[in-house]
C-alpha cells in the first residue's frame, strides 16, 4: 500500500482517511488521518517505532573480534534491522571520547 497515494477507510467512522505524516513519540511517521480524529500508522513505520523503542530501553554492546589480520565490530541484529545496515558500508569518525558510525 502506497501511503502517499492511497486512502483507506477509517475503522472508527468508516469515512476515508487521507495520507499524511503523523507525529508519534517525537518522530515523524507515515500514516493516515481521518476527519473524526482517528490516526492509522503505516505498518512498516509502526514496526520501526517498536524496534526503536526497544533499543531505547536496552543498552546494547558491540563486540570487537580479531578476523585474520583485521578486527571486526559485531552489532546486535536489532540495531542492524532498525538502522537498515545489512550489507552497508559504514564510515567511521573518531572523536576524543567517542566513535561514530554512519552509512556511506
Amino acid at each position: 500500500m502506497d501511503v502517499e497515494k492511497d486512502k483507506i477507510k477509517c475503522i472508527s467512522c468508516a469515512r476515508w482517511a487521507s495520507p499524511t505524516i503523523l507525529r508519534f513519540d517525537g518522530d515523524h511517521v507515515r500514516g493516515w488521518q481521518c476527519a473524526c480524529g482517528e490516526q492509522i500508522l503505516n505498518s512498516e513505520d509502526a514496526e520501526w517505532l517498536l524496534l526503536r523503542n526497544k533499543t531505547k530501553k536496552t543498552p546494547y554492546l558491540a563486540s570487537v573480534s580479531k578476523v585474520g589480520n583485521s578486527y571486526s565490530v559485531r552489532l546486535p541484529k536489532e540495531l542492524v534491522d532498525l538502522l537498515k545496515l545489512k550489507d552497508q558500508k559504514l564510515r567511521i569518525h573518531v572523536g576524543i571520547h567517542e566513535i561514530l558510525l554512519s552509512p556511506v
